[in-house]
């Protein structure tokens, strides 16, 4: 497209206690495009990836439990569109011939 824009993916791995439950809040929430309304609710869930468009918006409800830390490791990877666009025009590679003993 070459607009400028950045395309790319978040991610979210949770790292609760395996007897978390709902009632401990926590939650992640993901909005739709240009949406100011909750498209999603996604429970924490021990050692559970989710992986997003990281155009979206997200908001994370208030963990409840005094019981222990809700743990979680985010983070997106991004690539610029111009970059995305100049990898579609490399060509696919090319199966080379096995090599004659020797």
């Amino acid at each position: 497209s070459g607009d400028g824009s950045v395309r790319g993916v978040s991610f979210a791995l949770f790292l609760v206690e395996d007897w978390w439950s709902a009632e401990d809040g926590g939650e992640l929430e993901l909005y739709g495009s240009n949406s100011a309304h909750v498209s999603t609710i996604v429970p924490p869930v021990f050692n559970t990836l989710l992986m997003y468009d990281a155009a979206l918006c997200t908001s994370a409800v208030k963990v409840l439990s005094e019981r222990a830390p809700q743990l979680a490791v985010v983070g997106t990877f991004s690539l610029a569109a111009s970059a995305v666009d100049a990898a579609k025009e490399v060509p696919p590679p090319v199966a080379s011939e096995p090599r004659k003993g020797g």
